[in-house]
């Protein structure tokens, strides 16, 4: 697996639930990947939390205190992609970004880490 995506959550109701659904959904319609599907982790701070996913996702519900970087670290252990994308819950892939940077890193071969910008939003 070359991909691994790792989305943080706190699912407390339906709104945010519904926004995991849109992230994970733009996700899977952003690329033609044939057989090399991404691997999906939520990583759930919620762990009151019943909602299901689908069954691409894998959840997990860390037995400890909420850290972003903490929870990003337990992903990362969690994962095996070749190249990892940390993401909120609130992001939508737009078609074709991980062809992108896959385009950038064979142009750029030392190149590590990768962070694309929306130009339809201004820069602060």
């Amino acid at each position: 697996m070359k991909l691994s995506v790792i989305i943080l959550s706190y699912a407390i109701d339906e709104e945010v639930y519904r926004m995991n659904c849109r992230a994970i959904e733009s996700l899977c319609a952003s690329e033609e990947r044939g057989d090399e599907e991404p691997e999906i982790l939520l990583i759930e701070s919620n762990r009151e939390a019943k909602y299901t996913y689908d069954s691409r996702v894998r959840v997990l519900m860390p037995d400890e205190k909420f850290g972003f970087h903490r929870f990003f670290n337990i992903g990362l252990d969690n994962t095996s992609g070749e190249f990892v994308a940390f993401c909120n819950n609130d992001i939508v892939f737009q078609p074709g970004w991980w062809s992108a940077i896959m385009k950038v890193k064979t142009q750029h071969p030392k190149f590590m880490c990768f962070s694309p910008a929306d130009g339809t939003y201004p820069m602060m």
